[in-house]
């Protein structure tokens, strides 16, 4: 069963790759946009 859900895991994981990566794709802005909301929430939580 394990093996099951590797095999799973390693398509899902592919397939998301695939589409954030295709041209035209809003992958990148949608990886930036995640980045920065996590550099902001670290700079709130510092005090910086």
């Amino acid at each position: 069963m394990d093996e099951v859900a590797d095999v799973l895991l390693a398509i899902i994981l592919v397939g998301g790759i695939l589409v954030l990566t295709r041209p035209g794709s809003q992958g990148p802005g949608l990886v930036k946009a995640l980045t920065t909301g996590f550099s902001s929430s670290l700079k709130v939580a510092t005090g910086q």
